[in-house]
């Protein structure tokens, strides 16, 4: 195999955004209060860009990424260790959960703040 070694420059333009720690507490894509939202829809009011990080020192233990307001189905696995930046719909709601409860992941999103909207997920 190869070795790979990711390098990029971007500018984005953005007014907000911030990390932030949490414990996912649930093992399913239930779309109900224990799921934990990363991005509540229209918080950012062009371009959303999301940053998720599983904290997990095991591979195996998987962090689930899906769009409650299209459906319960995963389109990002994240495993122990590794990380996704990604441009999202703004009009999605984003959610995540893992193979086991409490993992520990850092999140952010980043984008032009709507003050008219606030996430109300729960941590």
């Amino acid at each position: 195999s190869s070795t790979l070694n990711l390098t990029t420059n971007a500018v984005l333009r953005a007014d907000s955004g911030s990390l932030t720690r949490a414990r996912v507490v649930s093992t399913t894509a239930d779309g109900g209060t224990a799921t934990l939202r990363v991005y509540e829809a229209n918080d950012k009011l062009e371009r959303a860009y999301l940053f998720i990080q599983n904290l997990d020192p095991e591979l195996e233990n998987y962090i689930y990424i899906y769009n409650e307001a299209v459906g319960n189905d995963d389109f990002a696995k994240i495993g122990g260790g590794e990380f996704m930046f990604l441009p999202v719909a703004i009009d999605g709601k984003f959610e995540v959960y893992g193979t086991r409860a409490n993992q520990l992941i850092e999140y952010g999103v980043f984008g032009y703040d709507n003050p008219a909207v606030t996430n109300t997920s729960v941590a």
